[in-house]
């Protein structure tokens, strides 16, 4: 019973935080349902008339979207959405410059 008050108080605040210009990062170990609260987060999102685009980087094609140079990849996260959820991002090499350079433009507000 008390997961469940946790796993919907975090749903909660994440869900009210997609309105901010700003970057969540989830953490935590392996089969604990990240995968599940992005897909969950994402359909609230869409939901809401939020422009919304899911990578999940374990798949090679999702992966493969991101092998672009920075301008191209930077437009591709930005461009004509309100919301990117990007599972898995630990596949891709430097992303703390990637997420830092999307939250330090206007772009989003």
């Amino acid at each position: 019973m008390v997961n469940m008050k946790i796993k919907r108080s975090i749903y909660k605040q994440l869900a009210d935080d997609l309105n901010r210009p700003e970057v969540s990062i989830i953490l935590g170990p392996r089969q604990v349902g990240k995968t599940f609260l992005l897909k969950k987060l994402e359909s609230g999102a869409n939901a809401r008339g939020l422009r919304t685009r899911y990578y999940n980087l374990e798949l090679p094609h999702d992966l493969l979207a991101f092998n672009k140079d920075d301008r191209d990849l930077f437009r591709m996260l930005t461009d004509d959405l309100d919301v990117v959820f990007i599972d898995e991002f630990h596949y891709l090499p430097n992303v703390s410059k990637l997420f830092k350079a999307v939250y330090d433009t206007d772009a989003w507000w």
